[in-house]
């Protein structure tokens, strides 16, 4: 009985990170549509207006999300991409960035090389895939 719960004692932090990290796919995947669409307009040169009025943004509240784990998606005037997330996951933001090539955060439409991802909480960041950390 004490190795079965012993090995119960790794297993389920471990299990329950790896649940939460499954679950951030839903924003990741939430994110996308916008960071395609920003990209686009970057490569096309669009206006600070044209870029903050994105047709990807999507308006909820924690008392009525947009999905299960996202209230809201928003796209800042320099590109920037906003998801906020639901209290069910972690309660806090993402952004992601846009990048040059040469690793310069982009503010103005030109070609976007990378998109990096941070939380606004240190639970989220270490909830996030480092293929999108900086």
């Amino acid at each position: 009985i004490a190795i079965i719960g012993i090995l119960a004692s790794i297993a389920l932090p471990a299990y329950s990170d790896y649940t939460k990290r499954a679950k951030m796919s839903e924003p990741m995947l939430a994110a996308a549509s916008c960071r395609t669409e920003v990209t686009e307009m970057f490569q096309t040169g669009a206006s600070a207006a044209q870029i903050a009025a994105a047709n990807c943004q999507k308006t909820g509240t924690q008392a009525s999300p947009i999905s299960q784990y996202v209230a809201n998606i928003a796209v800042s005037v320099q590109g920037a991409v906003t998801v906020t997330l639901i209290d069910g996951l972690s309660d806090g933001d993402i952004t992601f960035k846009p990048y040059d090539s040469a690793g310069t955060l982009l503010t103005a439409p030109g070609a976007i090389g990378s998109w990096i991802c941070d939380g606004s909480t240190t639970a989220i960041d270490a909830l996030l895939p480092t293929s999108c950390k900086g």
